[in-house]
């Protein structure tokens, strides 16, 4: 159950970065918001945009568009 509630704690993750991503605030911002340190939100941006196949913050917000999430 530990596996399961990691991933939905990372899908709650991607889709909050994804949310906050498609929106003008600053990475500063964002970190801010989910309670990430500056190097760990890179480090979760870099992982989400692999995952969804983009590598910019325009195309992520394309997706998340795509996908309802904003």
């Amino acid at each position: 159950q530990a596996s399961c509630n990691q991933q939905r704690a990372t899908h709650i993750t991607d889709v909050l970065l994804m949310q906050h991503s498609s929106s003008e605030l600053t990475n500063d911002v964002i970190a801010e918001k989910m309670g990430m340190a500056m190097g760990t939100l890179h480090q979760a941006k870099k992982i989400l945009y692999k995952k969804i196949g983009v590598q910019t913050k325009q195309r992520c917000a394309v997706v998340a568009n795509y996908l309802g999430l904003i």
